[in-house]
């Protein structure tokens, strides 16, 4: 461009020349090329701005898409670990299902069980209900070396079970619960189970709902367990066990119960309910005992 320009301006300085021009002529013309240079520059310069500028933007919007596809990667790789902890937490969830499911079906298979032991218990007690008692066989009563007949004693609270006396016990009316759950408790101890026995059966009668009565219960099992008398012995324990279930004595009645069948000789239902025993109250004196009975098995 500044050839061209100065193509022009010599070209009217040959014809400024040729023509004699003027002084003033070739001071306008020399202002016209100072103006033309400056302005050249200028545009020069505008263009190098210009230039920069689009660098920059060009620069800045790059910048930027970086950015922007650096936050979508972040964000995409956010997604992508929330999404992957949401998988493994759906996986724990269908894991602990399972696990409950599983525990359930254990829960009720064990249930089903219990009540099949239950309906198997209940079935032989029932049985020794209804089974009709035998009557007593009479006996002759020893004889001395004189050969005359020696007649029982009729002392009363004598330690002997198996003897008869016809002299009711001396109860007073106005006795109260404790005054006699504690004489009943003491011939216990002292092995008279005959004024034991009337005794307890007594408080049961005049206070069925006293606070001695599972106690009560309970004794009465024990006099005929001592008399070896089992089979009485596990209907008053399984009285104990369904009439007083929160009682204290729940526990040892059932512990007695399984010792009652396993001395018949059922040693299927004293497993049962020696096992239902350490099921239910593993961490017991009574469950310490029915696992070393169990051992005999």
């Amino acid at each position: 461009m500044r050839y061209i320009v100065l193509t022009i301006i010599a070209g009217w300085c040959a014809a400024a020349l040729g023509g004699c021009a003027l002084q003033s002529d070739l001071l306008a013309l020399n202002e016209r090329i100072v103006l033309l240079e400056q302005q050249t520059k200028e545009v020069e310069q505008r263009t190098v701005a210009a230039k920069r500028e689009l660098k920059s933007k060009i620069e800045t919007y790059s910048k930027t898409q970086d950015e922007k596809e650096q936050t979508l990667r972040s964000q995409s790789a956010g997604l992508q670990a929330t999404f992957d902890g949401l998988r493994e937490e759906i996986q724990e969830l269908r894991g602990k299902i399972e696990e409950s499911d599983y525990l359930l079906k254990r829960q009720l298979e064990t249930m089903n069980e219990s009540n099949r032991k239950n309906e198997t218990r209940v079935g032989k007690i029932e049985e020794m209900i209804s089974r009709p008692v035998p009557s007593p066989e009479l006996t002759t009563p020893p004889q001395t070396e004189s050969g005359s007949v020696q007649m029982p004693s009729l002392k009363t609270g004598s330690s002997d079970p198996a003897v008869a006396s016809e002299k009711p016990s001396a109860v007073k009316d106005d006795i109260s619960e404790d005054e006699l759950y504690e004489k009943a408790k003491q011939a216990f101890d002292r092995n008279d189970l005959k004024t034991a026995l009337e005794g307890f059966k007594r408080i049961l009668e005049s206070y069925p709902k006293a606070k001695h009565a599972d106690n009560a219960q309970f004794w009465l099992g024990e006099i005929y367990y001592k008399q070896k008398d089992y089979e009485k012995a596990i209907l008053e324990y399984q009285t104990v066990i369904e009439k007083y279930p929160k009682g204290n004595k729940t526990k040892a009645a059932m512990l007695k119960q399984g010792f009652s069948f396993f001395n018949i000789g059922d040693r299927a239902n004293a497993r049962l309910i020696l096992e239902e025993l350490v099921q239910k109250y593993p961490n017991t004196h009574e469950s310490k005992l029915a696992k070393e009975k169990l051992e005999w098995f």
